[in-house]
């Protein structure tokens, strides 16, 4: 009987903190993208962990097609907390940034924050933003 209580205890505390984690929606506006060739793609990230570079680490991914230089990205059932944000206009669809013989970017790519990517990409810290429910997030690209 005990057992069974102390289970009970558990499975409900369990419930009731699922219910208080308060999630929302994200939507991301991206801008300034020099064609619609190609997609965007978005990777959202909940730690620096991968950030921006590996997309199997993002704590969701989303890609989405251009019209008029603009996309948009919605990520449902987000919770509460930190984020960072990382885009790339993949204009060739290989899933991968191209990149000039110099090793500079050859395709668009944006950071929550519009974090600058200076001598390399910004830091988790510099894109992170604190999400607390329903929100919009607008990226401008660049290259």
């Amino acid at each position: 009987m005990k057992i069974y209580l102390l289970c009970l205890m558990t499975l409900l505390t369990f419930i009731s903190q699922r219910k208080t984690e308060k999630s929302g929606s994200l939507k991301v506006t991206l801008a300034g993208m020099r064609n619609d060739k190609g997609t965007v793609l978005v990777g959202l990230y909940k730690t620096e962990d991968g950030f921006p570079f590996n997309a199997v680490k993002a704590f969701k991914g989303a890609k989405a097609e251009i019209k008029d230089g603009n996309a948009e990205v919605d990520f449902e059932d987000v919770p509460s907390g930190v984020f960072a944000i990382a885009a790339l206009h993949d204009e060739d669809n290989n899933m991968q940034m191209a990149r000039k013989p110099n090793g500079l970017p050859n395709e668009e790519y944006g950071f929550s924050n519009d974090a600058k990517a200076t001598f390399g990409p910004p830091t988790f810290d510099k894109a992170s933003f604190e999400h607390t429910g329903d929100q919009v997030i607008s990226i401008k690209m660049k290259i």
